[in-house]
């Protein structure tokens, strides 16, 4: 008996052992897909006026050396294809030279004579967090009452769109929004953004990259591998998925994946991805502008929190007629490292071999091991919720996720699941 059982457990071993290889070297087949760029001065189809929205905080030296320049490419660009371009930058709270930079950048947009609002907010995250919190967006954590991160960059989003409100009433209307992050990027990244799927999407995302290793443990035992795909909390697939890894190919749902392997747009539910391009029609509505915004605190007090820019795709009313697609032609990064890593001609040396077979290989069958308990865990807290709200109605629970985040003094701080 001992011994068909030593047979049996060696069988069972021995065909684990060769699916997982099997599935590793079937993985190796994957390669990446040719890119289909916007080149400048091509035509955007559908597309005559831009408005270009930004909120910055402590950039300075990524303005001065990247973004500005590639901001100013940029509106030549629209300028040589007629497309008219608004920019709306709004900037509170900075230490570093952000403010100094921003105020030469709006120097020289209006020797250029481009419309545009640079606002620059002196108020400082410790005046913030220091008010009156009987108003909304607000945690009672083992701290105290503490202000929550994400309405606060909920507002900071919308101040940079305040000036489209002005606009509108003025008679003023704009094809596309187009929201760039602290990112490293290029006017043909952008451009190819605004041209995805020739206009018709209610919003397009790229994709955007940071340098990992995203912890110690990472770099204990894989060394400080190519960059990974960054924006998890705010994307969400065909199904409401979050990403499976944050190696190529990204996704877990076989819709998405099949897309992004063969270099097509990819149907998501949410995304931002450090660029994003949206219809401006919801944004300019009359009666109801779409707005960012926060999930409710009473949700939010049972560790339970969503991205602003996740929300926005369903509270977004074009979302499901027009679709949400990310753009795996336009990517961007938060360090010239990682941009040039990934975007570097395009023909960049990467993903390599060993990324290509890691990324499928970890979608396919550890995905779920990237925040173990997390989706159940978050379920059962926006289940009592429900229960003990029957009446609230929060469109966009596939945002949730099983953390909390606060703003400090000093920038932003997580907290623990026991509040106080």
């Amino acid at each position: 008996m001992i011994r068909r059982k030593s047979r049996l457990i060696r069988y069972v071993l021995f065909s684990a052992f060769a699916l997982i290889l099997l599935d590793l070297l079937l993985s190796y087949r994957l390669t990446y897909p040719r890119l289909e760029r916007t080149r400048r001065g091509q035509e955007l189809t559908g597309v005559k006026s831009v408005y270009l929205a930004s909120s910055q905080w402590n950039s300075g030296k990524l303005l001065e050396q990247h973004w500005i320049p590639s901001l100013l490419q940029l509106i030549s660009d629209l300028g040589a294809a007629k497309v008219s371009v608004f920019v709306s930058i709004y900037e509170n709270g900075s230490w570093d030279s952000t403010k100094s930079v921003l105020q030469q950048l709006r120097q020289t947009l209006e020797r250029l004579g481009v419309q545009h609002s640079v606002n620059i907010d002196d108020t400082s995250h410790e005046q913030i967090v220091a008010r009156n919190a009987s108003s909304s967006g607000w945690l009672n954590t083992a701290y105290g009452k503490e202000m929550r991160r994400i309405p606060y960059l909920a507002s900071i989003r919308n101040e940079a769109l305040r000036p489209l409100s002005t606009l509108s009433e003025s008679g003023a209307k704009f094809d596309k929004i187009l929201y760039i992050n602290d990112v490293v990027f290029s006017s043909t990244d952008a451009l190819t953004l605004l041209n995805t799927r020739k206009g018709d999407y209610a919003a397009a995302c790229g994709l955007d990259f940071l340098n990992p290793p995203w912890n110690w443990v990472d770099r204990k035992i894989r060394g400080n591998h190519p960059p990974g795909m960054y924006d998890d909390f705010a994307t969400r697939d065909s199904n409401g998925g979050t990403l499976g890894s944050h190696l190529y190919p990204y996704f877990s749902s076989r819709l998405s994946k099949t897309a992004i392997m063969a270099g097509r747009e990819v149907p998501v539910q949410s995304c931002w991805n450090g660029m994003v391009a949206f219809d401006a029609a919801p944004f300019q509505s009359a009666e109801n502008p779409l707005r960012f915004r926060g999930i409710p605190d009473s949700l939010a007090q049972t560790h339970v929190e969503a991205s602003e820019c996740c929300l926005i795709h369903y509270d977004n009313p074009l979302s499901s007629k027009h679709g949400v697609w990310i753009n795996p032609s336009v990517r961007v990064a938060y360090s010239s490292t990682a941009y040039q890593a990934v975007s570097d001609g395009l023909k960049p040396q990467w993903p390599t071999k060993s990324e290509l077979h890691f990324g499928a290989w970890k979608t396919r069958w550890f995905w779920w091991l990237r925040d173990p308990g997390s989706p159940s865990k978050t379920w059962y807290r926006v289940r009592q919720w429900q229960r003990h709200n029957p009446n609230a109605f929060e469109p966009g629970l596939a945002c949730a996720s099983d953390l909390a985040m606060v703003l400090t003094s000093n920038g932003w701080a997580m907290r623990g699941a026991r509040f106080e």
